[in-house]
């Protein structure tokens, strides 16, 4: 578990370690065999997104995309971006 201490002492904030996965299977979204790449946090469960259409999934139920231009390809950028900056911090699990 990881804390973090506010500068003047007061308050900690305590998250479990993301493990993250990778792994194969059909986007409920875009209907089409892909890849997607999360994090699964013991407290809060998985959060993938699939990389052909940029869809997020958090514990099995689809979330909605931001309303914004190029939505799908920055969603995926950020899931990319997080699961890189956890290569250290988090062992892989392959499912």
């Amino acid at each position: 578990m990881t804390c973090h201490q506010s500068i003047d002492g007061t308050v900690h904030i305590c998250a479990p370690q993301g493990y993250r996965f990778t792994h194969a299977g059909t986007c409920l979204d875009c209907g089409k065999r892909t890849r997607f790449i999360g994090v699964y946090y013991e407290w809060y469960g998985a959060d993938k997104v699939c990389l052909r259409c940029g869809r997020r999934w958090s514990e099995g139920e689809w979330m909605p995309l931001e309303f914004e231009r190029g939505a799908r390809q920055k969603s995926i950028e950020r899931m990319k971006l997080a699961f890189r900056q956890a290569i250290n911090a988090c062992p892989l699990m392959v499912t």
